[in-house]
């Protein structure tokens, strides 16, 4: 060999040398996380070798440890052009690749990596990994089988078998592969977090709580189990812990799209709807698209009156998933609330005409139909309210009377609903007995003594327990459906009054009223309905609001409240005095009959729509229904009458929750009944 290449030669080594002794020393600095010293090292190596795919590949990776990706898939990408053999590079473009949401070129990537290198353990377990989440799963079992085969102790390919397993419901198989990760990596976070969401949805609550607990011990600020906490005691009705979690994990992960929806339904099953709805908005610019928050939020807008700012959610809800049956009902409920009657029809129309046995649907057409006057349609899709869930069941061997002949035959009517649908519907035993048959009614006891002597009925049943033979059972409400009633025939079914106060209970309560006043006005009051009722914020007054009535010259004002709502009474004496009968020692009093009495020695009850309106628009008093702006059907639209009761005025709230202009207008038409009693 000549002088002169031997030269060469070691020229050659010698660059060699500076090359690996520069890449040791980036390698060195990269490993110990000097990212700085580490990328001028390997500038270096590049100023030497400009195309080095080694020193190109790992400026990659210093790239995608600083969160720069763009410049990381520039890097990597360009190593592997520059050797094509290099299977590390193409393992890390695959990673890069897959963050990036470029999947298909991210399993080339990794298919690239193990042709070069079979043993590429990194590229075999995220294959695995990535065709698992493309629901490939024999083709991912395969990737994780051959990475256990040469790495039988790598716990994270035993945690991700275990998603495997879990996503094709072998729950017993996912449970054994978390729990084997947790034997060869003690300390191995997302394995207990993972066990824990597979332990929950097996229904072991307190194993899911312990694994949660488990990885919050290992990982305080671990988002995920935060959330899955929360959600745990969501179920488990442990609301305020559901809310201490869930709001945790939403401080963590200000992003975290699944733990703030969470949080918004936390705080909605709490009632907190003010704040369920910031909570739903935060999470809207995050996932715009989701439906359910769409949904949600629309629902928590129902809550808080806002029923337009409702619709327009669950038209979005629609333009998502035009199929949502629930949501179509809802919107049809919100169109209502801003009294748009025709399109909440056409919202139930539309969703029965996909699914003709929607009960819900049904039954909500009905209360629209009735509301628009048209009873016949109306009566008959009222029909579902006893298919819904709540529904009373009746026991009764015999079958529901659909209007067949009852010449010879007996039919028994049971009371449903309030006590006011029964003093408003018991008119239609009138009706129905024209049709030749025995009417039997099964009152229930308050009403008993009251509705003894209603036209129709031969026989008031008080116990169930001692039912005589019939042919026929019924639902009360049911008849005027059955009957083909019409709006138009509603007052001449049976006409006011159909009940009648007993006149010795007439003249014990006129006894106890007192001689009247020259220019006295007798005003009857009801404020509250019962609190149980779904609607009772929407219709009940307080007392307090009445006040202003006490300046009417000649007043008198006689309480009608029962139960709830008297014990406003005594704190506003002194501003609203108050004729209260609320103590009759030394008799036995009939609530209704007594009240009927007293109601009939009135010039005027005012009542909110409780069983108090019904009793006196039946008995003929004079009745002014204080309504709410979304009514019952039975009110209609718009009117100040009702063909129900003709002694009745109604007074409509203009907007939900405030009653100072019906208070008002009731204020002003007392004093013009004062100066004509004056």
């Amino acid at each position: 060999m000549s002088a002169e290449r031997r030269s060469d030669d070691w020229i050659e080594q010698g660059f060699d040398m500076m090359i690996s002794a520069e890449l040791a020393r980036a390698t060195h600095y990269h490993s110990a996380g000097d990212f700085r010293l580490a990328e001028q090292a390997y500038q270096r190596v590049l100023a030497m070798v400009p195309a080095h795919p080694v020193a190109t590949h790992r400026l990659g990776l210093i790239a995608m440890q600083t969160g720069n990706t763009a410049k990381a898939l520039e890097l990597c990408q360009r190593a592997a052009q520059t050797d094509p053999l290099y299977a590390d590079v193409q393992t890390d473009l695959g990673c890069i690749l897959r963050d990036t949401g470029k999947i298909a070129e991210a399993i080339a990537s990794f298919e690239r990596a193990v042709s070069l290198d079979s043993n590429s353990v990194i590229a075999l377990h995220n294959l695995g990994d990535i065709l698992t989440e493309q629901g490939e799963y024999e083709r991912a079992l395969a990737f994780f089988q051959r990475t256990l085969a040469l790495r039988p102790d790598l716990a994270e390919t035993h945690c991700s078998l275990g998603n495997l397993w879990k996503k094709t419901n072998k729950t017993a198989a996912a449970i054994a592969s978390y729990r084997r990760a947790i034997e060869l990596k003690p300390g191995y976070v997302a394995s207990y977090n993972n066990l824990g969401v597979i332990m929950s949805e097996k229904g072991d609550q307190e194993q899911a709580i312990a694994c949660f607990q488990k990885t919050l011990q290992l990982a305080p600020d671990h988002a995920d189990a935060c959330n899955n906490l929360g959600r745990i005691f969501y179920d488990q009705e442990k609301l305020p812990q559901a809310e201490l979690w869930c709001r945790r994990a939403t401080e963590l992960k200000p992003r975290f799209s699944t733990a703030i929806y969470n949080l918004g339904k936390i705080l909605q099953r709490q009632r907190k709807f003010e704040e369920a709805a910031v909570v739903f908005r935060t999470a809207l610019p995050i996932t715009p698209t989701a439906p359910e928050i769409h949904f949600d939020l629309g629902n928590i807008l129902l809550e808080l009156d806002q029923p337009a700012a409702a619709v327009a959610c669950f038209r979005r809800v629609l333009e998502l998933n035009p199929d949502s049956t629930e949501t179509e009902i809802d919107l049809g409920l919100a169109l209502e609330a801003v009294d748009d009657y025709p399109g909440a029809i056409h919202c139930f129309e539309r969703v029965l005409k996909r699914h003709p046995a929607e009960i819900h649907a049904h039954f909500s057409l009905g209360l629209g139909l009735l509301m628009l006057g048209d009873y016949p349609r109306g009566f008959k899709e009222f029909e579902y309210r006893l298919q819904q869930k709540d529904a009373v069941k009746y026991p009764f061997a015999q079958p529901k009377w659909t209007g067949e002949s009852l010449v010879g035959k007996t039919l028994l009517l049971v009371c449903e609903q309030g006590l006011g649908d029964i003093i408003q519907f018991v008119r239609f035993a009138a009706k129905v007995k024209q049709l030749g048959g025995t009417i039997l009614f099964g009152c229930i006891k308050p009403l008993e003594k009251l509705l003894s002597n209603i036209p129709g009925i031969d026989g008031m049943i008080s116990s169930p327990d001692h039912l005589p033979d019939h042919d026929y059972y019924l639902p009360i409400m049911s008849l005027p459906g059955i009957l083909g009633t019409t709006l138009e025939e509603i007052p001449s079914v049976l006409p006011v009054p159909y009940l009648k106060p007993d006149p010795d209970l007439v003249a014990y309560w006129t006894e106890r009223l007192g001689e009247r006043k020259p220019g006295e006005l007798r005003v009857g009051l009801a404020w509250q309905g019962s609190p149980t009722n779904t609607m009772d914020r929407y219709r009940s007054i307080p007392l307090e609001s009445f006040v202003g009535l006490s300046q009417v010259p000649g007043l008198r004002l006689v309480s009608f409240q029962r139960n709830q709502g008297v014990e406003q009474i005594t704190p506003l004496m002194g501003r609203l005095p108050l004729t209260c009968f609320t103590d009759e020692p030394g008799r036995e009093v009939d609530s209704f009959l007594d009240s009927a009495a007293l109601m009939s020695l009135m010039d005027v009850l005012i009542s909110v729509d409780s069983a108090p309106i019904h009793l006196a628009g039946a008995l003929g008093v004079r009745t002014w229904l204080l309504c709410r702006k979304q009514s019952e059907w039975r009110w209609m639209l718009d009117r100040e009458d009702s063909p129900w009761y003709p002694s009745l005025r109604i007074f409509r709230q203009s907007v939900v929750g405030q009653w100072e202009d019906v208070l008002k207008r009731i204020t002003h038409e007392i004093n013009q009944l004062a100066s004509k009693s004056a």
